[in-house]
């Protein structure tokens, strides 16, 4: 998969290990329902090919006796159109990615009748989840009917990605400018979507970044000084990537010492080398996104979501999660399932605590209009 802000889907970590210590077979998933009179249709939930593995749906069923069918899609707004259908035969919840969420929102007060239901804050175990991806998730922005319409699940960031070898851009010092230093002219790697959202937060400010998701005019203005910042700055960028290969032979092959990435895109460039590349989240704020599930208005599985939505951000169930995609965990003990490795690279890459978390820029629900706005000047800059 790939959100309009560049996330790449990347390829799927071939072995999918399971958590330490065979712990599966321990799950108690908060909010467990009684086994007896469980309906014996499935849940459908409807998410991208291979982001809830067999390890995790074997996992909730064990602890609940509930079983899951998936519906996949490889974008958020193919299952759209079937969900809150009125006759229930639609999905019970939907994974969707950030940017998307207000084309459900949109959706769901321009029908006849709703097609996401509130949630129910009451029923999680908010306990569970990182402060942070609470927070963010529960804005104006993604609510509907004014009240909370998404439960985060999976995050990641797009952050600077260098080499140790020839730069010094640890946690703390690391940022946007960077990038754009003298010293680095012809050896940058970006993605170019999102550089350009870097480069506004970078010269514009979150606040700006974050209105002009909603202001045609405002975006309009943001994006000319900023296609004129990345025109002045061309002659810097060597690779613009868009698969993780090519941000690997950027940096092993061709001569680049800094750039933009992803947190799978990363862990690849990572492991060619370890301890020469690192990546690390700028101190004026990584560009953060987070997938969240949604839940249909029409589902009469209310007892069934609730234990689903509990278990998926458990502990254990995020540490699944993110041994089979290189993504992280809302969940906030997951780390402790990971291995000192993974908690090591964390720390560097966000600081004592996740300190960084409270930082990032996270990715404002995007309109049609302003991906084909942010497309535009991407193919101005020489990249479309």
């Amino acid at each position: 998969m790939k959100d309009s802000m560049g996330k790449s889907g990347g390829t799927p970590s071939p072995t999918r290990r399971a958590v330490v210590g065979g712990a599966v077979a321990a799950f108690a998933a908060p909010a467990l329902i009684s086994r007896r009179g469980l309906a014996a249709e499935p849940l459908k939930v409807a998410v991208w090919e291979d982001y809830l593995n067999e390890e995790m749906i074997k996992a909730f069923r064990d602890a609940t006796g509930i079983e899951i069918s998936l519906v996949t899609h490889s974008e958020d707004l193919e299952t759209l159109t079937t969900f809150g259908a009125a006759d229930g035969t639609g999905p019970d919840i939907a994974f969707v990615t950030n940017s998307n969420i207000g084309n459900w929102i949109s959706a769901s007060k321009g029908s006849a009748s709703p097609l996401l239901a509130p949630i129910d804050e009451l029923r999680i175990d908010r306990s569970a989840i990182i402060p942070a991806l609470w927070t963010a998730s529960g804005t104006k922005a993604f609510r509907v009917y004014g009240q909370r319409a998404a439960i985060p699940f999976g995050w990641g960031t797009y952050s600077l990605v260098y080499d140790s070898n020839q730069r010094d851009y640890d946690y703390g010092k690391a940022d946007w400018k960077h990038l754009w230093a003298p010293e680095n002219q012809g050896r940058v790697a970006i993605e170019p979507a999102s550089t350009l959202t870097a480069i506004a937060l970078m010269q514009e400010g979150r606040d700006i970044l974050t209105r002009a998701h909603e202001d045609r005019v405002l975006a309009r203005n943001m994006f000319e000084r900023v296609v004129n910042f990345a025109l002045a700055h061309r002659p810097w960028v060597q690779v613009a990537w868009q698969e993780t290969d090519e941000l690997v032979d950027a940096f092993v092959n061709k001569r680049c010492v800094v750039g933009i990435a992803d947190e799978r895109s990363a862990a690849d460039l990572l492991g060619e080398a370890p301890g020469r590349f690192r990546f690390v989240s700028p101190r004026s704020g990584a560009l953060g996104w987070f997938d969240s599930m949604l839940v249909s208005a029409t589902s009469s599985r209310s007892s069934e979501i609730y234990a689903f939505i509990n278990f998926c951000v458990s502990a254990k169930a995020g540490a699944m999660y993110t041994l089979s995609t290189r993504f992280h965990s809302a969940a906030k003990g997951a780390g402790r399932y990971l291995g000192t490795a993974y908690r090591e690279r964390r720390e560097q890459a966000f600081g004592p605590n996740d300190e960084a978390l409270g930082n990032i820029w996270w990715q404002a629900p995007e309109a049609d209009w302003y991906r084909a706005m942010r497309d535009e000047y991407v193919a101005r800059w020489g990249f479309g």
